[in-house]
């Protein structure tokens, strides 16, 4: 991770956290902003007075080439491209650099509107860079076709854009929208839910993407198939609360407000059963990693778990909690369920013996927003109002640690890297932190604005 502060450029190795320097004082000016090229070979370094220097790194040492970009009026943004040549935005025109012996040559120049690159806030090239898509203060998506010189609205309320695979764009904004951009995607392809997200979902090989929202509808995003997008419009009677895609990546399972869930073939996107499940709205569904069992938490307070080849209920536990169901989780071993209600309490089952196994009462205030589990099969985190977060053993039964809290926001979701070393959490207050699992320790926070 590279971070600058006016005439000095900071390098902090995320593997040890070992903090490097390199003295820019001898550039004319300070460093405004940077650019990491793909390789993390190269950075490119925007000075005060608009020329781009390049720094070479190698071996957590820094070094600054003689030959920098001249100086580009009003430079805005600059970004490396896949290909290894940087690109550039001032106020009169976007600019596509190659480096030949490390010398920069200009080797494209599109002319660009003031009201273009003055209002820019968040952009990104197409794969080709044919295109350029942003978004301005006013949160609108822009897509600017830099050859045809022509400019499109794509759409209302661009919060956060993000890249996803190498064919396109995914884009989340505010609670509604989720839109794939790509250049040859006419505007009218990009769909948007009417009303608020509720869950998301992705394939272990991240080729499809489905999101499922309270308007009743699921849409699902081939990323292979050129973005080809499906959009099932009433894929249920009443809201969709939950979707989960089974490890096999044969199909995937929605569940909904009327206490139903429905089975959809993935390849085919047809619904290949249902079943009414639970007297009162579904909270969350979750699939084995065989992808033989179906699991469902409700607001009727029960726990069911259902057989995928005949749809019929295996288990069902009851009478364990006396508030609703709001976030369940499984081992990666498939052997303990983890429930948490909207009292705090949680409930523990081993699913090899069906058996309730423990319970946790007065665990926090409020509700139990999140869980996940630990790559070790031996430890859960689960996440409350508040700012709560504490992890759990499993063998011990016990509270093991407590995360310093806030009463200023909500932890809404809590994830745990494949890798078992870091805590990546959101909260109500848009905020993305991540910790370091063993020392507990905050190490990155992100803000969405």
């Amino acid at each position: 991770m590279f971070l600058t502060s006016w005439k000095r450029l900071h390098f902090i190795n995320l593997d040890d956290y070992a903090e490097f320097k390199c003295d820019m004082s001898k550039l004319q000016g300070n460093v405004s902003m940077i650019s990491v090229a793909y390789d993390n070979s190269y950075l490119a370094c925007g000075m005060n007075d608009g020329s781009v220097n390049i720094v070479t790194y190698t071996s957590h040492t820094l070094e600054v080439n003689p030959n920098p970009i001249p100086s580009i009026h009003f430079l805005s943004r600059l970004q490396w491209l896949e290909s290894g040549k940087l690109a550039t935005i001032g106020s009169e025109s976007l600019k596509i650099w190659n480096f030949i012996h490390m010398k920069p040559v200009e080797a494209a120049s599109f002319p660009l509107q003031e009201d273009i690159s003055n209002r820019i806030r968040s952009w990104f090239f197409l794969e080709d860079t044919s295109c350029l898509v942003w978004s301005n203060e006013e949160k609108e998506l822009w897509k600017h076709d830099l050859k045809e010189r022509t400019k499109l609205r794509l759409g209302y309320k661009a919060q956060m854009i993000d890249r996803i695979g190498v064919k396109g764009v995914f884009g989340l904004t505010h609670s509604q929208y989720v839109k794939i951009i790509s250049a040859n995607s006419p505007s009218e392809d990009l769909y948007q839910h009417k009303a608020q997200i509720s869950s998301l979902a992705t394939t272990a090989e991240s080729r499809f993407i489905l999101s499922a929202s309270f308007d009743k509808s699921i849409i699902l995003y081939d990323l292979e198939s050129k973005l080809r997008i499906e959009y099932i419009k009433d894929a249920h009677s009443r809201a969709v609360r939950s979707i989960a895609v089974a490890p096999n990546g044969e199909f995937f399972v929605s569940g909904c407000m009327d206490g139903s869930f429905k089975i959809f073939d993935l390849q085919s996107r047809k619904e290949s059963g249902s079943v009414n499940a639970h007297s009162e709205a579904i909270s969350n569904v979750l699939i084995t990693s065989d992808s033989n069992e179906i699991i469902t938490c409700s607001k009727d307070k029960t726990i069911k778990v259902f057989e995928v080849s005949t749809k019929k209920l295996k288990h069902e536990f009851k009478n364990i909690h006396k508030e609703f169901i709001n976030a369940t989780a499984l081992t990666s071993d498939d052997k303990f369920l983890i429930a948490g209600d909207n009292e705090g309490v949680i409930s523990i089952y081993n699913l090899e013996l069906s058996k309730f196994v423990h319970i946790f009462r007065q665990v926090g205030t409020g509700p139990i927003n999140t869980i996940a589990t630990g790559q070790d099969n031996k430890t859960f985190i689960v996440g409350m109002n508040s700012g709560q977060m504490k992890i759990f053993d499993l063998q011990e039964k016990a509270e093991v640690y407590k995360f310093p809290r806030s009463l200023d926001y909500n932890i809404n979701c809590i994830k745990i890297s494949s890798d078992g070393r870091y805590i990546v959490t959101g909260d109500s207050e848009g905020r993305i932190v991540v910790y370091e699992y063993n020392k507990k320790q905050q190490v990155q926070q992100y803000t969405i604005d």
